[in-house]
């Protein structure tokens, strides 16, 4: 898939933390920041998506993504997880993500979700632009 550029906050539990995360992002066209949970965002609209990487419990998970979400609903969120729980998945996107991806990864699909979260973003964006 192509690559569609745009700029990502990478939330994690540690900043510095080296979980090749950032480091695959930043293999695209992205511009990566990263911060240390959601609590450290503020009300944006300069991320075209967050990406969270929380190794918590479940529910820790679940209070970021619903800050996030109410911090920017525009912007999709793509999170990283451990679980292999088919309901936390489920709650996870009723909170607010838009996609998990489960860990172990794989760099070329992470690169891909990416992607596709934001060419489907930015499709949405025109076809809501074109019916004003």
């Amino acid at each position: 898939m192509d690559d569609p550029g745009g700029s990502i906050l990478l939330i994690q539990e540690e900043v510095n933390k080296d979980n090749g995360i950032e480091d695959i992002l930043k293999k695209g066209t992205y511009k990566v920041s990263s911060v240390f949970s959601a609590e450290n965002v503020e009300k944006t609209t300069e991320y075209d998506l967050f990406a969270i990487n929380i190794d918590g419990s479940e529910e820790s998970e679940i209070e970021q993504i619903k800050k996030i979400h109410k911090i920017s609903k525009d912007s999709p969120i793509v999170v990283f997880t451990n679980s292999n729980n088919d309901k936390f998945f489920k709650k996870l996107l009723s909170s607010g993500a838009t996609e998990y991806i489960k860990k172990p990864f794989e760099e070329e699909k992470v690169l891909d979700i990416i992607a596709e979260v934001l060419n489907l973003k930015r499709w949405y964006k025109e076809i809501n632009s074109d019916d004003n």
